[in-house]
């Protein structure tokens, strides 16, 4: 199984390697401390659920773009979570400008 499928098996609360266990934090709340606010909520942890959850798309169209490189993400035991400034970065990356008619100038003359 590839590595950035390995988290479709969730059971139970995570193991005793699991971020959240080793700090009785939520693993997306695990933040660098003394950063500012701004800063420390950069540094925060997405899974692939949430980045689904949050574009309304299947959790397997964000784990194909973790396998072909588009959206990197780290391994946490069994577990891949995602920088939230890495998806805010993809985020811009797929942003679509508006298209714009070009104008005629013709004066109908």
């Amino acid at each position: 199984m590839p590595w950035y499928l390995a988290d479709q098996h969730v059971s139970g609360m995570g193991g005793k390697h699991c971020p959240a266990a080793l700090t009785g934090m939520p693993p997306e709340s695990i933040a660098s401390p003394g950063l500012p606010n701004d800063a420390a909520e950069r540094q925060q942890f997405l899974t692939v659920q949430e980045i689904a959850g949050l574009l309304k798309l299947n959790s397997q169209t964000v784990r194909n773009w973790i396998g072909r490189g588009t959206l990197p993400a780290y391994r946490v035991g069994r577990r891949v979570r995602i920088r939230r400034a890495d998806f805010e970065q993809l985020l811009e990356a797929l942003r679509m400008e508006p298209k714009v008619a070009p104008r005629s100038d013709d004066d109908g003359g």
